[in-house]
């Protein structure tokens, strides 16, 4: 009965850990692509619009 729950608890405290851990990853992997459009924004101004990021230029201006 104990190593059952010994080896349950060991489970649950890696998907707890788990769980905290992936959001913080993911907001540090995206902070400089965030602050990369943020300039581009300022750069251009409000008529800024991004087509996708897989084209050869992602951005292009209209007027609103």
């Amino acid at each position: 009965m104990t190593t059952e729950l010994v080896i349950l608890l060991t489970i649950c405290l890696f998907v707890i850990v788990g769980i905290f851990k992936t959001p913080a990853q993911s907001f540090d992997e995206a902070g400089p692509r965030l602050g990369i459009r943020l300039e581009k924004q300022i750069e251009t101004g409000p008529g800024f619009q991004q087509l996708s990021l897989h084209t050869k230029n992602p951005a292009i201006w209209s007027k609103k």
